[in-house]
């Protein structure tokens, strides 16, 4: 297995202007993927395939099976509560189970035209080179930072170890500025706050 070089991982996170002014350039159903991918982490392929029977509104869980993920493995993700809103304002398809439809059939794909409103409205957001699996690092680090433990987080991004788990995680420059220090202390005195010793004279 190739190692992934420590130096690659990418460390980009939107703040919630940031992601703001993105979803201002996006219109449907791009608009409501972009909705899900950064508030649940879920990953491209399981958003567009996304049904109405995975969706328990009743219990506010997404259930996708193994045969939908890129593990293999079931998952269970909590509805944020956007989402929610979000979905409870979704036309229901005539023919068809699946959530995001264009012109009434459904989203097969994220090419051709999807792809083209989603680099158009990064370069109008001025987002650099962000990407939509960027949004999955956005999902994932915002539960993180809003206290949710570490197996909790990783049941509903799906992953299976802490290597790769680990690169969805991002410290930002906010987190540092906030870091909490250990006041350290030596002999009864602050080590940075001591007083230079005098010197004895002699003679």
């Amino acid at each position: 297995m190739k190692k992934l070089n420590e130096d690659n991982i990418r460390e980009r996170v939107l703040t919630e202007g940031e992601f703001e002014q993105l979803l201002e350039f996006l219109s449907s159903p791009l608009r409501e993927m972009t909705l899900i991918a950064f508030y649940l982490g879920m990953r491209q392929r399981e958003i567009i395939q996304l049904s109405w029977d995975q969706v328990d509104l009743n219990r506010n869980i997404i259930r996708i099976s193994g045969e939908n993920t890129k593990t293999g493995f079931k998952r269970r993700i909590p509805i944020h509560p956007i989402v929610r809103s979000m979905l409870n304002h979704l036309p229901r398809g005539l023919h068809t189970n699946r959530i995001f439809l264009s012109r009434g059939e459904p989203v097969q794909n994220f090419s051709g035209n999807y792809k083209r409103q989603w680099d158009k409205a990064v370069i109008m957001a001025g987002l650099g080179d962000f990407t939509f699996h960027d949004l999955r690092h956005c999902a994932i680090n915002n539960l993180r930072l809003a206290g949710n433990d570490h197996f909790t987080i990783m049941t509903i991004s799906g992953h299976r170890t802490n290597s790769v788990f680990k690169r969805y995680n991002v410290v930002t420059d906010e987190e540092l500025q906030d870091v909490k220090w250990k006041s350290d202390t030596y002999q009864g005195g602050r080590i940075g706050g001591q007083q230079p010793r005098k010197i004895r004279e002699t003679g």
